[in-house]
């Protein structure tokens, strides 16, 4: 008597097939999982960095006194997003040099609001800044931008971007009247979308 019997599990070669296509799939998700992790890099950058201007015109606002917005992550080797929130406030003692910040150094009557490191999730993104050499803004008592006392040049734009693989480059915008604006440098955007710089 002959007992038909059903395969029970899969060939070698069906298991070998199997591996290939999920090994092809793998190395595609990878190179995009990458990509994303770049982009978000550059992302957390830009926020970090326009939060940090609308918390120093805050402070400025609500203490009516002149805080300076520090980026100060220009000093290192590689420029990222670490930045300082100064206060002025008369005689207090020069705070101690931030951990985030070597250059340059708080100056007597500040007081340290707030700062951040620039590793704090956006190890890889670079900032450049408009005009070069700038590194400050200052916010007067109403939250408008002012002269930074020291003579420096004020920081109009800060450009965010990742040179590991970031295909999504952002930037701050700074207006004299004090309003801040993260955008898009992209050139595929349209001249009348909103996210366009």
């Amino acid at each position: 008597m002959l007992v038909n019997s059903k395969q029970l599990g899969m060939t070698l070669i069906e298991l070998m097939v199997g591996l290939v296509i999920l090994s092809v799939l793998l190395s595609l998700a990878a190179t995009s999982y990458q990509g994303w992790i770049q982009n978000q890099q550059i992302r957390v950058a830009a926020e970090s960095i326009l939060n940090g201007l609308q918390i120093a015109r805050a402070e400025a606002v609500k203490n009516n006194s002149n805080v300076r917005f520090v980026l100060c992550g220009l000093n290192n080797p590689t420029p990222n997003s670490s930045w300082d929130i100064l206060a002025i406030s008369a005689g207090a003692p020069a705070p101690a040099v931030s951990p985030n910040c070597v250059l340059p150094l708080p100056v007597a009557g500040e007081l340290r609001i707030q700062d951040r490191n620039g590793n704090e999730g956006s190890q890889n993104a670079v900032v450049a800044v408009a005009p070069p050499g700038s590194i400050a803004i200052t916010f007067d008592g109403l939250g408008r931008v002012i002269g930074n006392l020291d003579g420096s040049l004020t920081v109009t734009q800060f450009n965010i971007a990742n040179p590991l693989g970031g295909t999504r480059p952002l930037s701050v915008t700074q207006a004299p009247g004090g309003a801040v604006r993260m955008c898009d440098p992209s050139p595929n955007l349209a001249l009348n979308d909103p996210r366009h710089c």
